[in-house]
């Protein structure tokens, strides 16, 4: 759907009733926050002929009322009645397009209550285009309970809403068949009835015709029409008219669904005009070839995408409602109660604390926009990268995250030439994985996990297969959890988040029969859930991916040789990469087993914000298996000073409440630790079934954790060992004896014969060479490690970084003759 010239942005703002707690005295959802819930749903909804609903803002200055961004444009159908230029065959179109958009919204049980004149917009004036507005208020206010106005035009309402408006009867199917045909009635008169009747006289006059007729009130509607003496009606039998009259039944059961007229219309060779993706594409076009308009980078841009970069431009909607008087701001010193009891209960000054907006729409201003949109280049958002090749920068590339992500002009061109990508990801992976190391556009991210998680049709289709309603044991747990799970975000605090994240993680577990439900599950599924809050399916694929790929075994019911070996490994790399930081926890016997399970077992969801984490799996899924110890690693590093000055209680308070960290930092720090690890150096028996560079790393030996904890430094494998001395990058110390070194040693290795006792002057510098440059320095005996591990815890308390341990010894790599140097 594109966002064309004559269209608009438009917020729609209402109040909602204050939000009480009920007679248990138990906490109740604000209604906002509930609007809020239900919102992405009709965000989901795509049709030619509906408006497309963009996003939601609750108001922070008055509490409980919400706006509501939408498509928008200028004329509405009651205009074009107005000026009588309606043909028969534009009457016909009209109702087809109407009945197909209705049919759409009804096989996904939304029921719109909101159909008049007034929101039915035409886009194209030249060729009939028509498009619902307003017609998700009923559903996101749950059938009017979360709002204080009537949802509907007084002239469109059925006979049985109408009888029911004090009380809480939602609307129905068959309610909107009977506005849709007082809809194609005024078509028919070619007059508006509000222009005929007030409401109150009309009201009587509908109650009369009603109590007069057994079946349809058309006949008796013209009739009443004529007796005002405004308007002639010439009596019609056209298919028009025979809708009208099915929609207009006095009793629901007997009127026309929207299937059901569509038959008659397509009997009748009835067909709408082209959609408006159709017209565009055409017009477009013609404008490049004849004029080529400098507008085109604004005419172009998706509806959602148009908004995003809108809200970049410096506008808030909320300001500008209160600044254009849309929204009136009550001062607080006369919204005080009088009495505060419980859980927040409020008595007194009831009058004052209510505030009142009337439903209506305004349409937010675009001239900034538009000027920013006419200022970019237009080669930046077309780059070919077949033609102008794919080593391409952008100008504030290197920019912080936080920054770039605030840049009009940088998100505009990075996110067409990104969504290029995602596109063409098949034959296109490895350009898309340089593009975003950068930074990912937050509007396409969603898309570009999918393409990096490798998540496609299939994997989606086992979660519609998954009973996610009926009870599972997990079920108390996870009602306790869900309502606590990343409660700083808006979204998550709605019923509708609670539900689908419950749904989600009850398919994962049912999917996973040998895995159970570890406390943080919520956490980690929460930031898929959020990207694909109407697309359950691929939230359960990309969970799952996401999971086997980094967490493998993690949630097992006895997952302790995962979590043991997995914080053993990483104390070692704590030592590998800080030894001092090393040193000093393990002085005050602070280790990884104290703190970082959180960091781990979700990968870092529980610890870290939502807006943080989003940048921290940004990168995340570039790498493997081993990205998340590089990222413990950087935050480590983060807070070396005050470790290093802390004692044990310092340390536990310090991590029981993580400081606010650097996340730009944390994640440049986690690139470089992954650039300059040795991937053997992170081996885990335990690691994931998708893990790449497994074959390399077969040779490792499987230690069990007691071992692993006995050791002070990483392993490296002969694999890793042999290409860094083919690119020289490492240094080797062998710490066999003076005459097994002669026998036979690897090239460029140097020996030290007596590494417990002798002096390291004669390797110093080299040692400070290696660590300047941070290479491995790797130490290497006959095969049993003992005086390796020795040395290395020698080298440790040296305050040596980069130290390692070749596994399985010289024995291991002397069938590599070619590495070998004759003495």
């Amino acid at each position: 759907m594109k966002l064309e010239s004559s269209g608009d942005i438009v917020g729609e703002a209402w109040c909602s009733p204050t939000s009480t707690p009920n007679h248990n005295y138990t906490k109740v959802t604000p209604p906002a926050v509930r609007c809020v819930g239900r919102f992405s749903r009709l965000a989901s909804l795509i049709h030619p002929y509906i408006c497309q609903y963009i996003d939601i803002i609750r108001c922070h200055n008055a509490p409980n009322v919400i706006v509501l961004i939408a498509e928008h444009y200028k004329i509405t159908l009651a205009d074009k009645i107005k000026e009588n230029c309606l043909t028969s065959d534009d009457s016909l179109c009209i109702a087809s397009q109407l009945t197909s958009a209705l049919q759409y919204l009804h096989s996904k049980s939304i029921f719109s209550g909101m159909i008049d004149l007034q929101n039915i917009i035409i886009v194209h004036d030249s060729k009939i285009l028509t498009k619902f507005i307003q017609y998700g208020l009923n559903y996101v206010t749950d059938d009017g309970k979360d709002q204080d106005s009537l949802i509907g035009s007084p002239y469109t309402l059925s006979p049985e809403r109408m009888c029911s408006i004090n009380t809480s009867r939602g609307v129905t199917a068959k309610d909107d068949i009977w506005s849709l045909g007082m809809v194609f009635f005024q078509i028919l008169i070619g007059h508006p009835l509000r222009d005929l009747w007030s409401y109150k006289q009309f009201l009587g006059v509908i109650t009369n015709l009603i109590k007069k007729s057994d079946g349809s009130i058309v006949q008796h509607l013209v009739q009443a029409v004529e007796g005002t003496g405004k308007l002639k009606i010439q009596r019609s039998d056209g298919l028009l008219y025979q809708i009208t009259d099915r929609c207009l039944q006095k009793l629901p059961s007997k009127r026309a669904t929207a299937k059901e007229i569509l038959s008659l219309l397509n009997e009748a060779n009835v067909k709408p005009t082209p959609c408006e993706a159709d017209l565009e594409e055409w017009e477009v076009v013609k404008e490049r070839v004849l004029r080529s308009t400098p507008d085109w980078v604004y005419s172009e841009l998706p509806i959602k995408e148009a908004f995003f970069l809108w809200s970049l431009c410096g506008s808030r909607v909320e300001t500008l409602l209160v600044k254009h008087g849309v929204l009136p701001l009550l001062h607080p010193i006369t919204t005080t109660p009088s009495v505060v009891v419980n859980d927040f209960r409020q008595f007194g000054n009831e009058s004052f604390r209510k505030l009142r907006v009337k439903p209506d729409v305004f349409v937010l201003p675009a001239k900034n926009f538009k000027a920013k949109m006419l200022a970019i280049e237009p080669r930046k958002l077309l780059h070919s990268f077949e033609m102008d090749g794919e080593n391409y920068s952008m100008e504030g590339e290197d920019l912080p995250v936080v920054v770039k992500e605030k840049d009009v002009y940088y998100q505009c061109s990075r996110m067409k030439m990104v969504t290029q990508l995602v596109q063409a990801f098949s034959f296109k992976a490895e350009t898309l994985r340089k593009m975003i190391a950068k930074d990912v556009p937050p509007m396409i991210r969603s898309a570009v996990w999918t393409a990096l998680l490798g998540v496609s049709e299939v994997s989606r289709w086992p979660y519609e297969e998954l009973d996610t309603l009926s009870p599972h044991s997990s079920d108390r747990q996870l009602e306790v959890d869900i309502p606590r799970c990343h409660q700083y975000e808006e979204l998550m605090t709605s019923p509708a988040a609670h539900s689908r994240l419950k749904r989600l993680l009850k398919a994962w577990l049912l999917a996973h029969p040998n895995f159970v439900y570890w406390q943080g599950l919520d956490s980690l599924a929460a930031p898929f859930l959020l990207l694909n809050f109407e697309n359950l399916p691929n939230a359960f694929a990309c969970l799952s991916a996401f999971i086997s790929k980094y967490l493998w075994n993690f949630f097992l019911k006895d997952n302790s040789p995962v979590i043991q070996e997995y914080l053993s490994v990483f104390n070692h790399l704590v030592a590998y990469v800080d030894a001092d930081l090393y040193n000093c926890m393990k002085e005050m016997d602070f280790y990884p087993e104290l703190f970082a399970i959180p960091w781990f077992l979700t990968c870092f969801a529980h610890v870290l914000p939502l807006h943080k984490l989003f940048h921290v799996w940004d990168r995340l899924l570039l790498g493997d298996v081993h990205f998340p110890l590089c990222v413990g690693l950087a935050v480590l590093h983060q807070l070396r000073s005050r470790l290093i000055e802390a004692n044990f209680n310092d340390a536990i308070l310090l991590f029981s409440d993580l400081p606010d960290l650097n996340m730009e930092k944390v994640i440049a720090d986690s690139s470089h630790y992954y650039s300059i690890l040795p991937s053997s150096c992170a081996f885990r028996v335990h690691g994931s079934d998708n893990q790449e560079n497994k074959e390399k790393l077969h040779t490792m030996r499987k230690l069990t954790v007691s071992q692993l904890k006995s050791l002070d430094v990483p392993r490296i494998s002969r694999e890793d060992l042999l290409d860094r001395v083919e690119k020289q990058t490492v240094l080797l110390i062998d710490v066999r004896s003076a005459p097994e070194f002669n026998r036979g040693s690897v090239v460029r290795s140097i020996n030290i014969s007596n590494p417990e006792d002798g002096s390291l002057l004669s390797i110093q510098n080299l040692l400070e060479n290696a660590q300047r440059n941070e290479h491995p320095i790797c130490i290497m005996d006959g095969g049993r490690h003992e005086v390796a591990d020795k040395f290395s815890k020698r080298l440790l308390r040296e305050q040596v970084c980069f130290i390692c341990v070749l596994d399985g010894g010289f024995e291991g790599i002397r069938k590599f003759q070619q590495l070998l140097k004759a003495n």
